[in-house]
């Protein structure tokens, strides 16, 4: 699958040098999720399906050769929500203003690499798990438990620090418990 994924990108990218739009695309290459079963997912806890940083945190390539800079890494929080905000800042649009994105604009951040502290929210309805993150800080709930990490030392989610920074847990629990009364109910499997 992998041979085939990098067989069709390096066609994509010879059939936009052969037509000299190269210089006026902007390239996104990421994933919606984590790995499945038989992933290397480094170290990270669980994968696809999942709210724990295993099944949310993906790698994501962009290439803008000529107004991004090149071999740059970046820490910046995002969710591919912001693609869309992004996609439509490069063509100069904008959504209507009765339908705001949830997403935000990606490019003031590649261009100049300026870091943007976010709050960001994820839930799985039906696995029954929720999360947000703040800077460094991620609560997350899984079924009945509930665990606060610093992912900045911590990225694979080991240590639960809950008890010890319980001020930071009660924060991002409320900010959580706040964001999800404005959810739709989380979608509940059928009987099959």
């Amino acid at each position: 699958m992998m041979l085939a994924l990098d067989s069709a990108v390096a066609r994509i990218l010879a059939a936009l040098d052969a037509r000299s739009m190269t210089q006026r695309t902007l390239m996104i290459f990421t994933s919606d999720n984590g790995g499945k079963q038989y992933s290397n997912m480094a170290g990270l806890t669980r994968g696809k399906g999942h709210v724990w940083e295993g099944g949310i945190r993906v790698p994501a390539f962009v290439r803008w050769p000529n107004i991004l800079p090149a071999g740059v890494t970046s820490a910046q929080v995002a969710t591919t929500l912001d693609w869309t905000a992004t996609m439509l800042a490069v063509a100069g649009a904008a959504p209507p203003a009765a339908l705001p994105l949830d997403g935000t604009d990606l490019l003031p951040h590649l261009a100049a690499g300026v870091l943007r502290d976010r709050t960001i929210f994820w839930r799985m309805g039906r696995a029954r798990q929720g999360a947000v993150r703040r800077g460094i800080w991620k609560y997350l709930r899984d079924g009945e438990d509930e665990h606060l990490f610093d992912l900045s030392l911590d990225p694979g989610e080991r240590r639960d620090l809950k008890s010890e920074r319980r001020d930071r847990f009660e924060e991002l629990r409320a900010a959580y418990a706040d964001w999800d009364k404005q959810m739709l109910p989380p979608l509940e499997r059928s009987g099959s």
